[in-house]
């Protein structure tokens, strides 16, 4: 019996490398998604599917055994040659953006998927991830540069890649476009950016998307559907009619925002849902309000986990995601790279950010996004590619260990 456990441990050392803290972090964060989607997806099987109440279970494992791949196959490649050619991704994203916005899959009223080879994925994912791993490189570039050497010229690249990307990606989701900005906004804060610099960037972000949203209400006047803008509008309404007590009408004509119950609803059960778990909770599959909250298996998870697992269990998703947020700061302190440093703390903001971005709706403190729980919420796209994001953490953190260990010899050596 020893020896076959031996062996087990020898294989999973071999499958498994790199930095062991991320790896926990990410078979944690997976174990509570296996449990909290078999429970909140029960009335969903029983609606849609006949009381099959291991069909979405099968569709999420199947999902998670993708992820799997995909961290292991990332976690073992040199992270360095995504900075061959960054760019040339930038400019690939743009008609991959106009073909989902003319010919995608319409979910919740937008056009967010496209199929290539029988296989759907979501695009915004895709591009979130170019666009990280591109604002890493061009502030890499700018490590060296005197503070008095910085200028908006050296910086148009990565403001202006991240403006456009942020303003194309209103169409498909605000919230998306939102969280990657301020996503991109702390990166440049950590790359050490100037102030002035860092607040033109954050203007011209924030400047693309009134515009788009502003856009969209004009455009929603004349009867015309242009982006998200009606979503959009109907959120804020009603997120203000329950945390302010005040009916905001933005748009008098009744165009813009319509009924705002269906979104309310949703928002007063998951606080429902959260005051019914208390300190520990009702249990494993015990949650009385997954059968109302619609979208319980996803945007509005994390009530569910509550519920059966009370406080306790939120606070050890919480726990996780920071020190999942942890482990990328501490990558750009001990890197010898500045792009791997970049980038690892890039890919864990952008985790952490719509982890707490969806804690946060689920609270009562944002209104309704339908930005999903990372690694947690049921599988698809997103959790292909927040797997892929977590094996290039992996991957710098590797890279960094073993440049250590070759930096010692040769010191040794030396000696």
């Amino acid at each position: 019996m020893e020896y076959w456990i031996g062996y087990v441990k020898a294989g999973l050392r071999k499958v498994l490398i790199g930095d062991w803290q991320l790896w926990i972090i990410y078979f944690a964060l997976t174990t509570v998604g296996v449990l909290s989607v078999y429970s909140s997806s029960y009335s969903m099987a029983f609606r849609e599917m006949g009381g099959n109440t291991e069909h979405y279970l099968g569709l999420h494992l199947r999902s998670i055994g993708i992820g799997l791949l995909g961290i292991i196959f990332m976690s073992r490649v040199n992270y360095r040659w995504l900075a061959k050619s960054p760019e040339l991704a930038l400019w690939l994203g743009i008609p991959l953006l106009a073909y989902t916005n003319l010919r995608g899959e319409s979910i919740g009223e937008a056009s967010r998927w496209i199929r290539i080879l029988g296989v759907s994925f979501q695009t915004s994912d895709l591009i979130k991830f170019i666009l990280l791993v591109n604002v890493a490189y061009f502030l890499a570039q700018k490590q060296n540069m005197a503070k008095e050497e910085y200028s908006f010229k050296s910086l148009s690249k990565a403001i202006g890649w991240t403006a456009f990307y942020c303003m194309a990606l209103v169409n498909t989701g605000f919230s998306t476009a939102v969280l990657l900005g301020m996503t991109c906004f702390a990166m440049f804060w950590v790359g050490r950016v100037p102030p002035q610099f860092l607040m033109k960037m954050g203007g011209w972000v924030s400047s693309t998307l009134l515009v788009m949203l502003f856009s969209g209400i004009v455009a929603s006047s004349f009867g015309l559907k242009f982006g998200r803008a009606e979503v959009v509008i109907d959120r804020i309404e009603s997120f203000g009619k329950d945390a302010f007590k005040v009916k905001w009408d933005i748009n008098r004509d009744g165009k813009i925002g319509g009924d705002i119950s269906g979104n309310s609803d949703q928002r007063l059960y998951s606080l429902a849902a959260i005051a019914n778990g208390g300190l520990k909770g009702a249990g494993p599959g015990h949650s009385v309000h997954r059968y109302k909250l619609s979208e319980s298996f996803s945007d509005l998870i994390f009530s569910v986990i509550v519920e059966e697992y009370g406080v306790i269990g939120a606070v050890l998703v919480i726990c996780l995601y920071l020190w999942l947020l942890w482990k990328g700061l501490k990558n750009i302190q001990v890197t010898y790279r500045a792009f791997g440093g970049l980038l690892s703390i890039g890919l864990t903001l952008s985790i952490t950010i719509q982890a707490f971005a969806h804690i946060w709706v689920n609270v009562g403190l944002a209104p309704i996004t339908g930005q999903t729980l990372p690694l947690v919420s049921w599988g698809g796209s997103s959790f292909l590619f927040t797997s892929l994001m977590f094996g290039v953490v992996i991957a710098i953190s590797k890279g960094e260990e073993d440049e250590i260990r070759s930096s010692s010899r040769r010191k040794n050596v030396k000696s």
